[in-house]
């Protein structure tokens, strides 16, 4: 799922109010941009249209073993 900044930052470059160099938003855009992210999550909120699943999974540990990753690793 893309961070707020994200989407903040494409909305912006999408309407023209940034360029592809810049790499934030100015304060009044970002500020602007916050409160109507704000107020659409309150909204789908209310409606109940968010929704949060908790994921577990248990790991087997090997005690030799000095480091794990948990995800892709390289």
């Amino acid at each position: 799922m893309a961070a707020p900044t994200d989407i903040f930052r494409n909305a912006l470059l999408d309407l023209g109010r940034m360029g592809i160099g810049e790499s934030s938003p100015s304060a009044p855009d970002a500020a602007l941009c916050l409160s109507h992210y704000n107020r659409i999550v309150s909204r789908w909120s209310a409606q109940g249209k968010m929704s949060y699943y908790e994921r577990t999974q248990a790991f087997t540990f090997t005690v030799s073993q000095q480091s794990y990753s948990i995800g892709i690793a390289a």
